[in-house]
């Protein structure tokens, strides 16, 4: 396989690339998230981690939640929402966060809106290059 170009940049606490912005959550974001988080299709891949989002509610309480938790952690660990550049649309959220019990390794998550699955709207992890 090619090696391809990567190109990201990462402006204060924005990360972006070609086709992705990855943010902190914020309470705005709710309205955004539902249809992400409530939908079946999402929800039961996070279960029993994450109770359900069965309203507006849930996501404003479930934000805020993530939001207090990022800001306790060194970037780039937290949470973070993800939007497409074309069109500014949130389509999902990873999560980079510390593994227990010592918080030495990290564990990375993501959940994508099944609107935007099989649109390589995922980020794969790139192999480290020899003169890395």
């Amino acid at each position: 396989m090619a090696d391809r170009i990567h190109r990201v940049i990462i402006e204060g606490s924005r990360i972006s690339t070609p086709r992705l912005i990855l943010r902190p959550w914020a309470a705005g974001d709710a309205v955004a998230a539902l249809p992400v988080y409530g939908v079946h299709e999402v929800s039961r891949w996070l279960a029993p981690a994450l109770e359900p989002v069965l309203d507006l509610a849930d996501m404003e309480r479930l934000i805020e939640r993530w939001v207090t938790e990022s800001d306790t952690l060194e970037p780039p660990q937290g949470r973070w929402a993800i939007f497409l550049r074309e069109t500014d649309q949130l389509v999902g959220g990873v999560a980079l966060l510390p593994l227990p019990p010592f918080g030495s390794d990290l564990e990375i998550g993501w959940q994508l809106a099944p609107d935007v699955w099989g649109q390589s709207t995922r980020v794969v992890p790139r192999r480290p290059s020899a003169d890395a």
